[in-house]
């Protein structure tokens, strides 16, 4: 059920968070870093909080390893961020509104409402679902594991950031990271700004970039054209349909 390489990787992520959705997906998505709490924690809540976060997702996915579950993504499941199979996959396909203070109405956040446009146009020709779902072809992780919005400035934040980043090359360097015909580096600046490379981790080679609206994305393939890694901005807020249309349409041929 569960291939070699990805097998390999969880057994590497002894110190690092492996994160969610199918590793037998065909689309592999890497951000910036997860928000799980807000600006106002101290560095050592952020600290506890990794931690918490590490140790679930890795016993997580050793004991799906362990029992070789076989994930279902088509039928009915409870709501739950605990199997990183799923990951909030059963929340409404629609902007989660609990930051206009109004009542949690089980919806996703902006990013996820991106990752499933993509999901449709990939594999569904456009079909928009009722709840998300993108998780059964996608497979979710971040340059960063510690879990706070790359907006926050604070000096100590950033230096944790930047030894996450760099502890993490060697994970994205394995082989399960180039087992997925489509890579989308969903991560802005943050391959130059901390230095990773993405030619030599993914085995890729830039091509061109292209522009779209106000919005730019950059082509790499593997040299034997079997697979392809767009970098482009972060898929939160403000992301155009034009820009997700574009990515799908580049990342469609390469699916078989």
């Amino acid at each position: 059920m569960y291939t070699q390489h990805f097998k390999e990787a969880v057994a590497y992520c002894k110190v690092n968070n492996l994160f969610v959705g199918n590793p037998n997906g065909k689309v592999l998505v890497i951000g910036k870093e997860a928000a799980h709490i807000p600006q106002e924690e101290t560095t050592e809540n952020l600290e506890k909080k990794k931690e918490e976060l590490f140790q679930s997702n890795v016993s997580q996915w050793e004991h799906i390893l362990s029992t070789n579950e076989v994930p279902n993504y088509d039928g009915e499941r409870p709501f739950s961020h605990e199997n990183p199979l799923y990951s909030y996959g059963n929340q409404y396909n629609k902007r989660d509104i609990r930051k206009e203070g109004k009542p949690y109405n089980g919806s996703t956040s902006s990013t996820y409402l991106n990752y499933e446009k993509l999901y449709e146009q990939l594999f569904l020709k456009g079909k928009k679902l009722e709840k998300i779902n993108f998780q059964k072809e996608f497979f979710i992780t971040e340059f960063s594991d510690y879990p706070t919005k790359e907006s926050y400035k604070s000096e100590e934040i950033e230096a944790l950031r930047k030894q996450s980043i760099e502890e993490r090359k060697p994970l994205f360097a394995m082989p399960f990271f180039k087992d997925f015909p489509i890579v989308i580096v969903a991560a802005g600046n943050s391959p130059s700004r901390y230095h990773i490379n993405l030619e030599q981790t993914f085995d890729v080679v830039f091509q061109k970039e292209i522009k779209v609206e106000g919005d730019r994305y950059f082509l790499h393939f593997s040299k034997d054209n079997k697979r392809i890694l767009i970098h482009t901005r972060q898929l939160s807020n403000g992301v155009s349909n034009e820009l997700i249309t574009a990515i799908a349409a580049e990342a469609k041929k390469f699916l078989k």
